[in-house]
């Protein structure tokens, strides 16, 4: 009994050991995890092979998910991604029992359906489920010890495949969030809004890429903060927009006008801004404030660009020798010597041939083909 019992306590140091090097892979992602998993259970159960594959309990599907170096090495048949449950062997009957299985004379089943051609030959078998919230979602299996597998080499992978199991929906969180901040930082770059948030409990405020590109910061030697934003802007903009901040930080609502950007460059760049700040604390100031900023200087161009057009047209529309009328063209044709009519608009040389012909008495047909 004191012999099984230090067996069994080394077998829970070992176990514990290789899921403390598991979790200093945070990060290396899902199938990366599973592959050393895989290793490790090789390892711990003193086997020659192993695996861990996912099990879809909606779809009947396992997906073929990760196999040991030796495995791979050994195995010649044709990977195949998915298998359909109702048509797997004893391998796969932890899944349909919701337990570990032992089979430690694997080629002598009646119920194998056999393995195909250049399948790792497999003596002696264990698998094991990992049950989330009521429903198998992964499994694992070892194979081909050099003496039987007991109950407690059935209880260590049940044990490490859970652990595992918590990793593995760990990696897909981070590896979630990892995609989410990349669409944001994506999308704050093609939309040219930055972000700036600041907390007030921990002092610490955070700009997004997109907000040091905006301002023509570099963010290597630029420390976010109201210092760095104001300095930003243009001498005669950061009054106003510091007050806009005030207000904000009281509840109303702020930064919602233009402002001018001077970057190190000296180029001058245009963006507005919106702010909001919550949750609200003791004393009606917020703990947190979020600031975005949107770069709208091709905007402000194609304004300036288009004003600059109307005026050129204004002044040639104005001193033309010719009469020239604007016109509705729904309603051609227009004008009459009286001047009523659709005419939105006429020249003052028209002007001058209209009052002529009113005071020579002389009929004038506008020609909205002419005009």
């Amino acid at each position: 009994v004191d012999d099984r019992g230090d067996a069994d306590a080394a077998g829970v140091g070992e176990r514990l050991q290789a899921l403390l090097w598991l979790a200093q892979l945070e990060g290396a992602g899902q199938r990366e995890l599973v592959l050393r998993g895989v290793e490790a259970i090789v390892r711990l159960s003193d086997s020659e092979a192993g695996y861990v594959h996912l099990y879809d309990s909606e779809s009947g599907a396992i997906e073929f998910y990760e196999w040991s170096a030796e495995a791979r090495r050994r195995c010649t048949a044709d990977p195949v991604g998915y298998h359909d449950l109702e048509k797997a062997g004893v391998w796969a009957e932890c899944i349909r029992l919701g337990r570990p299985v032992i089979h430690n004379d694997y080629p002598f089943l009646p119920d194998r359906k056999g393995t195909p051609p250049g399948h790792f030959p497999m003596t002696r078998h264990l698998s094991a489920p990992c049950i989330a919230d009521g429903r198998v979602v992964m499994v694992a299996g070892v194979g081909n010890k050099a003496t039987a597998y007991t109950e407690v080499d059935a209880e260590q992978l049940t044990l490490f495949l859970s652990s595992l199991w918590a990793l593995y929906k760990k990696e897909a969180l981070l590896a979630a969030l990892k995609a989410s901040e990349e669409r944001l930082r994506l999308s704050q770059h093609v939309g040219r809004v930055g972000l700036m948030d600041r907390d007030f409990a921990t002092d610490v405020e955070v700009w997004s890429d997109a907000t040091f590109e905006i301002l023509g910061l570099d963010p290597a030697v630029t420390a976010p903060g109201p210092a760095a934003w104001l300095g930003a802007l243009h001498p005669d903009d950061r009054h106003r927009a510091l007050r806009a901040l005030g207000g904000s930080l009281h509840g109303e609502a702020g930064l919602l006008e233009e402002y001018r950007v001077v970057r190190p460059t000296g180029k001058v760049r245009w963006i507005t801004g919106t702010a909001g700040a919550f949750p609200r604390r003791e004393g009606g100031y917020p703990g947190r404030i979020l600031v975005t900023i949107h770069d709208i200087t091709e905007l402000k161009e194609a304004q300036a660009a288009l004003i600059s057009s109307e005026e050129r047209f204004r002044g040639i529309y104005a001193n033309a020798p010719l009469g020239i009328a604007l016109l509705d063209r729904a309603a051609l044709p227009v004008v009459d010597h009286a001047g009523e009519g659709t005419a939105v608009g006429a020249s003052e040389a028209l002007r001058a041939d209209l009052a002529r012909a009113r005071r020579e008495e002389v009929e004038v047909k506008p020609r909205a083909d002419v005009v």
